[in-house]
């Protein structure tokens, strides 16, 4: 995937993305912030890295690769993942509130 593409994709995602619990976006630099999906140019070993974050500290590096597009690719898949995640819990928890009523 293109760097163009990505970008495009991803700002469709983002809203979707935000919605339960608040996942930000963060392209271009290595973030330790909590629920943080992105990737940087590693300079000191010349890779590509992608990358997420849970709370507590959790930092995972998904992908380490030279290639560019590979890092787009990845970070894109693992956007769309959240999201199914995301939406399958909070309307599962949705669904049993309603039926609580």
């Amino acid at each position: 995937m293109k760097k163009e593409e990505f970008l495009a994709e991803a700002e469709e995602l983002r809203e979707r993305l935000m919605k339960y619990p608040a996942w930000r976006l963060n392209f271009e630099d290595e973030s330790f912030a909590e629920f943080v999906i992105g990737y940087f140019y590693d300079a000191k070993d010349g890779s590509w890295k992608a990358y997420y974050n849970l709370d507590r500290g959790h930092h995972c590096i998904m992908l380490e690769t030279k290639n560019e597009e590979e890092v787009y690719d990845k970070v894109i898949r693992k956007i769309k993942w959240e999201i199914q995640a995301n939406e399958r819990y909070y309307g599962m928890m949705e669904k049993q509130r309603e039926q609580g009523d």
